[in-house]
């Protein structure tokens, strides 16, 4: 019964400022305050509750904690601006760099980003370069001094040129091997890129040497002979020295 009750409650809420949220339209809630549930907000001025009222009146993060007993259940509720939008889609090329979305939640929260997978793309200050060809995620980190309080993914896709390969595909190495790596087909000249960067080291011929056990990419930007820019990548893998 305890369970059941508290699981019945969301675990977040997305409001716009001057939204209000009658607290009965939850589902079986006037149940829950015959049953003793109390809910209260304890952290952040992006909400308040007022009677059976969730009133959205500051831009921000609040975080709501509803009580049964000895049960508690955290509600997370994020209050943006009325002209917010959540960004859309990142669309890009190898090489080519774009703004990151502009995220404005007020001046105590904090935006980080992260790309996953890491070999898609990079973050350089406010903007983001594409790094290989591929789709994945820019994950939204909302911040509250060092803790994380919320987040949401950003879908982005890095879109290349040509027909190249590079050879081999995928590859295992001990640590202190060194592998040559290829690229296939037409093109001016390129530059060798190891993510992370812990696990080795490339040349700029493409000559990979492994330095630390693990899991990672070498990925090769590639300038064409009609200047536009591509990459290739191949998968390796790092073990221990027998």
């Amino acid at each position: 019964m305890l369970i059941m009750i508290l699981t019945a409650l969301p675990k977040s809420i997305t409001l716009s400022v001057g939204d209000t949220v009658n607290l009965n339209d939850f589902p079986r809630w006037r149940r829950f305050k015959r049953l003793g549930v109390k809910c209260e907000v304890v952290d952040g001025d992006a909400v308040s509750i007022e009677g059976d009222l969730l009133i959205a009146k500051n831009t921000g993060i609040s975080v709501i904690i509803c009580k049964f007993k000895r049960k508690r259940r955290g509600i997370i509720v994020r209050v943006l601006p009325k002209e917010f939008k959540r960004p859309k889609p990142i669309i890009l090329r190898v090489g080519q760099r774009k703004p990151l979305p502009n995220i404005n939640l007020g001046k105590e929260y904090k935006i980080s980003f992260l790309v996953k997978p890491p070999w898609l793309a990079k973050i350089i200050n406010d903007s983001i370069e594409g790094l290989a060809e591929g789709r994945g995620i820019v994950q939204v980190h909302v911040l509250k001094g060092d803790r994380v309080i919320d987040e949401f993914p950003i879908p982005i896709v890095v879109e290349g040129y040509g027909d190249l390969e590079i050879s081999p595909k995928m590859a295992i190495l001990r640590v202190g091997e060194a592998l040559k790596f290829s690229i296939i087909g037409d093109y001016r000249e390129a530059d060798w890129i190891v993510i992370p960067k812990k696990i080795g080291f490339i040349s700029k011929d493409g000559l990979f040497t492994a330095t630390s056990p693990g899991k990672g990419v070498i990925i090769a930007k590639v300038k064409l002979k009609n200047g536009r820019i591509t990459s290739v990548k191949a998968f390796v893998k790092i073990l221990k020295r027998p």
